[in-house]
C-alpha cells in the first residue's frame, strides 16, 4: 500500500472518530437541545426512594423514581416530594407537562440528559451519560431532573444508561403483592395483592384480596417476593389470568438484627400451610428480642387466618 493512500485512511479514521466524540459530547447538537429542556437539576431525591422507585431485575440494578406532572397542582406537589430547595420554575402547562426523573450518581462522575424525545405516542426516550470520562468513584449520590415536555399523554419512560435501556412505567402498576406460587413449569407467577379493596358498597366482599396468575414474568423471581406488576386485560375467575407487561421485585426487606431476608422467611412460612384457597401474606413481623418472625396468613377462600412463628 503507498504512502498516500495510508494517509488517507489515517485521515478519515481521524476525522470519524473526532466526530463520534463530538456528537457525544457536551456540545453535540443533541446534548444543547436536551439540556435545554432540564429547567431543574439538584442533588435531591425522595425521602422514600429506595422504597419506591423502580428497580431493575437484572444488572445493572439502576432505580428510577420518575412521575409526570401535567398542571401546576401537580408540579408544586411533586417539587416538594422530590425535595426541590431552588426556586420553583415557571411552567406554560397550557403547552407543556413536566417530567421528574430521580436517579443516582457517582459522587465523582455526575449525569447529564444528554437526549430527549418522544417515541411514537405515549413513550419518552432519555439518554443519560457521564459528564466526565475520568475514573469514578463507586458510591451512589442523588439526582433530580425536572424535564419539559411537549403536552401529551405519556405512559413509559424510556431510559438509557451507558449500554442498559430501562422502560420505567409512569402509571401505577396494576397490583402490588407478594409471589405466593409458581407453577410447576414455572411459566407462571400468582401473585396475591398485601392490601384489601371494600366492595361493600355494592353488596360485594368488604376485604377483597386480589390474585393473579402471571405469565411473561421475567426469570429469577421466588416465592416470596413482593412483586410490582402492570398488565392491561384479566380474565376474571379467582385467581386472575394475565399476562405480565412489566413486573418488578421489590428490594427485599431486611431488618436490623434480622439474619434471614423477609422472603425467605414469607416462603417458609407458606410452606408450612396448605390452605385450600389463595394464600394471603397479611403482615410479616420481625422481633428481634425473641428471634422470631411473625407472619398472618389467610386463607381467601374460606377466610382462616393462621400466624406462623419463623425462626431467625
Amino acid at each position: 500500500m503507498n504512502k498516500p493512500v495510508v494517509i488517507s485512511i489515517l485521515l478519515v479514521l481521524i476525522l470519524g472518530i473526532g466526530t463520534i466524540l463530538w456528537l457525544s459530547g457536551p456540545d453535540a447538537p443533541s446534548t444543547k437541545r436536551a439540556a435545554e429542556q432540564v429547567v431543574a437539576s439538584e442533588k435531591v431525591l425522595p425521602d422514600d426512594f429506595y422504597e419506591t422507585a423502580f428497580t431493575r431485575n437484572e444488572p445493572p440494578r439502576y432505580q428510577y423514581q420518575v412521575a409526570l406532572a401535567e398542571d401546576v397542582a401537580q408540579f408544586e406537589e411533586l417539587w416538594d416530594y422530590y425535595q426541590f430547595e431552588g426556586e420553583r420554575p415557571e411552567i406554560d402547562f397550557q403547552e407543556k407537562d413536566t417530567l421528574f426523573l430521580g436517579v443516582q450518581e457517582s459522587g465523582t462522575c455526575p449525569v447529564e440528559v444528554t437526549s430527549l424525545k418522544m417515541e411514537g405516542d405515549e413513550s419518552v426516550k432519555i439518554r443519560l451519560q457521564d459528564r466526565t470520562q475520568d475514573a469514578c468513584t463507586d458510591d451512589a449520590t442523588p439526582r433530580t431532573f425536572v424535564l419539559k415536555l411537549e403536552k401529551g399523554p405519556v405512559k413509559t419512560a424510556i431510559v438509557t444508561q451507558g449500554v442498559t435501556e430501562t422502560a420505567v412505567p409512569l402509571e401505577d402498576p396494576g397490583i402490588v403483592g407478594y409471589v405466593t406460587e409458581i407453577d410447576e413449569l414455572g411459566e407462571r407467577i400468582l401473585v396475591v395483592a398485601s392490601e384489601a379493596k371494600d366492595y361493600s358498597a355494592t353488596g360485594g366482599d368488604p376485604e377483597f384480596y386480589d390474585a393473579i396468575w402471571f405469565s411473561g414474568a421475567p426469570g429469577g423471581v421466588e416465592v416470596g417476593s413482593q412483586a410490582k406488576v402492570w398488565f392491561d386485560e384479566v380474565m376474571t375467575s379467582y385467581p386472575g389470568q394475565s399476562t405480565a407487561k412489566e413486573l418488578q421485585v421489590v428490594r427485599p426487606l431486611h431488618p436490623s438484627g434480622a439474619s434471614r431476608p423477609q422472603q425467605e422467611v414469607i416462603r417458609e412460612a407458606l410452606e408450612t400451610k396448605d390452605f385450600s384457597g389463595v394464600s394471603i401474606v397479611l403482615n410479616v413481623v420481625f422481633d428481634g428480642d425473641a428471634g422470631v418472625w411473625r407472619v398472618d396468613l389467610k386463607d381467601g377462600i374460606t377466610g382462616e387466618e393462621v400466624q406462623v412463628k419463623v425462626e431467625d
